[in-house]
């Protein structure tokens, strides 16, 4: 059985000007998350209108933070996309293997490392 989905990684200079990274993917399959995971996968940067279409633009974000009465939605963010990704997930190759047609622009590795000394 062969299943592809499409995954799209942006970088982004949020709206206090530091380096993010952003994820899309609709057609992941999460069956292995676990529901604790849940709370967790909910916060973070998102981009308005998302779409594996976008290009290195000014963009719409909104960001999902944790507080003691649950989860808030901050709106209408101003991001700036730097640095794309795409790539297809073929779940029939064995692992290692399963990122196919894999794109990128210029400045994804320079942005990637800066981002992996971050954390």
């Amino acid at each position: 059985m062969k299943t592809i989905a499409k995954h799209t990684g942006y970088f982004l200079i949020n709206e206090k000007g530091n380096l993010e990274m952003v994820t899309y993917s609709p057609d992941q399959n999460l069956s292995g998350q676990k529901a604790s995971d849940s709370y967790a996968l909910a916060q973070g940067l998102f981009i308005d209108e998302v779409s594996h279409d976008l290009w290195l633009t000014d963009v719409r974000c909104y960001r999902v933070v944790g507080t003691p009465s649950g989860l808030q939605t901050i709106k209408d963010l101003n991001c700036r996309i730097i640095a794309k990704r795409t790539f297809d997930w073929d779940m029939s190759k064995p692992m290692g293997e399963r990122q196919i047609n894999l794109k990128k622009s210029s400045k994804w590795d320079e942005c990637f490392t800066f981002y992996k000394n971050k954390k």
